[in-house]
């Protein structure tokens, strides 16, 4: 955390990743990373076998809406993603939940980024397909996201009672936090 990682950096992170397998959590976050994270995003997507990193904190980082959207590969490999404080909009969210890829977050945080109501439902929507998936076919991997943290995000009490009620419903497990 703070520790002058940026965007030109990548090589060396994707470096000191492959030399720690058992590293379990990654925490490039207050640095100037901005949306460079390709050849860590690849390695880490190409290579799930030879790594354990399970959480990925990327708070404050500068990804913005195209960085969120080239996080998609490491989808099916992070059980907990922090990415607080990004620039992150609906439009970003969508971007990243339209692509196949499969979700395996347990925990996801989106706070103080430029979310709103439609990026919310948008995100249920996803969650509940993921959900249905697995009922389908038991054998997959599914997601059983258990908190999803959208605080200081551009919602009305009004959106924020919509999704938790819808989430009561569809996604009783999710713990929601405002």
């Amino acid at each position: 955390s703070g520790c002058g990682v940026t965007g030109l950096s990548q090589d060396t992170m994707v470096n000191l990743v492959a030399l720690a397998p058992s590293l379990r959590v990654l925490d490039l976050s207050e640095n100037e990373v901005g949306g460079h994270l390709g050849p860590l995003v690849t390695w880490l997507a190409s290579y799930q076998d030879h790594h354990s990193l399970r959480t990925l904190n990327l708070n404050n980082v500068g990804l913005g809406d195209d960085g969120f959207a080239g996080l998609a590969p490491v989808m099916s490999v992070l059980q907990e993603l922090y990415c607080s404080r990004n620039n992150i909009t609906s439009n970003g969210l969508e971007s990243l939940l339209r692509l196949d890829s499969f979700i395996l977050l347990k925990a996801l945080d989106l706070s103080h980024n430029a979310i709103t109501e439609q990026g919310v439902h948008f995100l249920m929507d996803r969650f509940q397909q993921e959900q249905k998936r697995s009922l389908w076919n038991p054998n997959q991997r599914s997601s059983n996201i258990g908190k999803l943290v959208l605080a200081g995000n551009d919602l009305t009490p009004g959106a924020a009672r919509s999704a938790n009620a819808y989430a009561k419903i569809h996604l009783p497990l999710l713990q929601m936090i405002w």
